[in-house]
């Protein structure tokens, strides 16, 4: 593959977050990850790309928030204060997003404040 479609790859892509997981479903490169991290970096310095987190990346700073959210850890989903209030259930505006997760975990990743909530196990 051609050194620019990497980058073209990303860019056409319907995601606007990406982990490095991702990109390299994407290039279709699941042995090596020192030549996706180094070509992502090399992506980052050029301004191409914007780095949000150790291993999170998006194609500029327009990037959606709740699926920023949910890459961060995963398996999670969006839920709780965040998807009421979408839908126009609960009137009290939150800035922090909610999301269900395996662990508990208050983060905050490029001004967005991520709360994670641990489900039980059962669940």
């Amino acid at each position: 593959m051609k050194n620019y479609n990497y980058l073209e790859k990303i860019l056409r892509s319907n995601n606007t977050v990406f982990t490095i997981k991702d990109i390299s479903l994407l290039w279709k490169e699941s042995r090596n990850t020192f030549h996706i991290k180094s070509r992502l970096s090399k992506y980052v310095s050029s301004g191409k790309l914007v780095r949000l987190q150790k291993g999170i990346y998006a194609k500029d700073k327009n990037y959606n928030r709740l699926e920023l959210a949910t890459k961060v850890y995963t398996p999670s989903y969006i839920s709780f204060e965040t998807v009421l209030t979408k839908h126009g259930v609960n009137f009290q505006f939150y800035k922090t997003i909610f999301v269900a997760s395996y662990l508990s975990r208050e983060i905050t990743i490029d001004n967005n404040k991520i709360k994670l909530i641990k489900i039980k196990n059962q669940v």
